[in-house]
């Protein structure tokens, strides 16, 4: 199980973000709830970013986390749009 941590600059473009489209809060909870407790799972769609040390992550078709694993801790980086992330 990991910890988890959202960076400042992750949390200022989920509040954005949600303002704009309110059912965003739920599909990024059960996203954060994932990584926590299977990182595995087949729904997150985890995959290493060509490189660079960063993975990402998939909260439904248009939205994307990027972050980055260290020990126990996920760092959650930057949340967007698949465009904005990558």
């Amino acid at each position: 199980m990991y910890e988890i941590v959202l960076s400042k600059s992750f949390r200022k473009e989920l509040e954005k973000d949600i303002k704009r489209n309110p059912k965003l809060r739920e599909k990024v909870t059960k996203t954060l709830h994932f990584l926590n407790s299977n990182i595995n799972h087949k729904s997150l769609r985890l995959h290493k970013l060509t490189g660079n040390e960063y993975w990402s992550v998939s909260v439904n078709e248009s939205y994307r986390i990027k972050i980055k694993i260290e020990d126990k801790y996920i760092f959650c980086l930057k949340f967007g749009k698949h465009e904005e992330v990558y």
